[in-house]
């Protein structure tokens, strides 16, 4: 499936689903309002305007460096690219989106270092 850049929509525009998609699978308030926030305060400033069709693995590693270079802790940068990540997984599911960087920078990520058993057993 291809979603033309025409009909692609936004980060934000994509949030604002997965927030409902939230509220829809009865999501306790505490996890409504965390998602909110990630939203509002730290997705849509440096990613709301980019359509999905245009989000790669470099924005989204340069949003983190964004958010880190904002004050944002590593925890929270963590977990708002969670965040990206899952509001990205339900435009996925709607057939809004092609493909979810977070989880192939996630993918990626495994590949550049063996564990550390595995080092320690080949020794």
């Amino acid at each position: 499936m291809h979603v033309a850049d025409s009909d692609s929509i936004t980060v934000a525009e994509a949030g604002k689903l997965w927030l409902e998609t939230g509220q829809e699978n009865g999501l306790v308030r505490s996890s409504l309002t965390q998602n909110h926030k990630h939203l509002h305060l730290h997705i849509e400033p440096f990613l709301g305007s980019t359509r999905l069709s245009k989000l790669t693995v470099p924005a989204v590693r340069a949003s983190n460096g964004d958010l880190r270079a904002n004050n944002r802790s590593p925890a929270l940068t963590r977990k708002v690219l969670s965040s990206l990540g899952a509001n990205i997984a339900d435009a996925q599911e709607r057939g809004l989106a092609m493909h979810n960087p977070v989880r192939e920078m996630r993918q990626n990520r495994g590949k550049r270092r063996p564990h550390r058993a595995a080092a320690t057993a080949r020794c």
